[in-house]
């Protein structure tokens, strides 16, 4: 195991970004009709059972330019799928999975993981947001975990500012414990709403924490906090 992370530091290190802005390649942002609904049914339609990511793939260059900070957002709760991502990303573009499939996983270590671009949506006449999925399953046996992440990367005035988890489905269990915790937004512009809701138990008992709604404006690019409902 500490091989294996000694192995994707180096890959990290030595990946390097398009000399072009990335954004560069992707369509201007287009127009929608607000306000556009993040949920459950939004997430249905893009991680199905028939779910392929063909050409609209992303790669560990991509994630590390679509996430400012990525250096210390990728060491914080919220966003330690990304971890996961680029460690298997880092392997199969060198061609390493198949061995690391073969050979090293264990117990609660991640088994796969793959990123894609959805859609870049016009929020403002200097801010957009491209929205961008992910997910990561670990191996098939307790612990286990697995998450369908809807990101978006804020960009202000033709630059990435900052990325924001507008819809998520985790789920975790070592039987005979369980959790989860389920994610969905409310985008109207520079106007965006985001709602949690936490479930943890055993086979004897579960509990469900209310939602806890945070409601923000955009300014410059970054999620600023107005309230927040529970």
């Amino acid at each position: 195991m500490k091989r294996l992370s000694i192995i994707a530091l180096l890959f990290i290190s030595n990946s390097l970004l398009s000399q072009e802005p990335w954004f560069a390649k992707i369509n201007n942002p287009k127009t929608v009709e607000f306000p556009l609904q993040i949920d459950s049914a939004y997430m249905d339609k893009l991680f199905n059972q028939n779910f392929e990511v063909g050409a609209k793939q992303l790669h560990m260059d991509d994630l590390l330019f679509l996430c400012p900070g990525y250096d210390t957002l990728k060491n914080s709760r919220e966003f330690f799928m990304l971890k996961q991502f680029v460690f298997i990303d880092s392997l199969i573009s060198n061609d390493l999975y198949e061995n690391y499939i073969g050979n090293e996983i264990d117990l609660g270590m991640v088994r796969a993981s793959e990123a894609f671009e959805i859609d870049h949506v016009k929020l403002s006449n200097d801010a957009s947001v491209f929205l961008w999925g992910l997910y990561y399953e670990s191996y098939e046996a307790c612990p286990y975990s697995s998450g369908n992440y809807i990101l978006g990367t804020i960009i202000h005035k033709n630059k990435p500012v900052s990325v924001t988890v507008f819809g998520g489905d985790y789920s975790a269990g070592d039987a005979p414990y369980w959790s989860e915790e389920k994610t969905k937004s409310r985008i109207h512009g520079s106007a965006i709403r985001i709602s949690k809701i936490i479930g943890e138990g055993d086979e004897e008992s579960e509990h469900f924490s209310y939602p806890q709604t945070t409601e923000y404006l955009l300014i410059e690019g970054h999620l600023i906090k107005k309230a927040i409902k529970r």
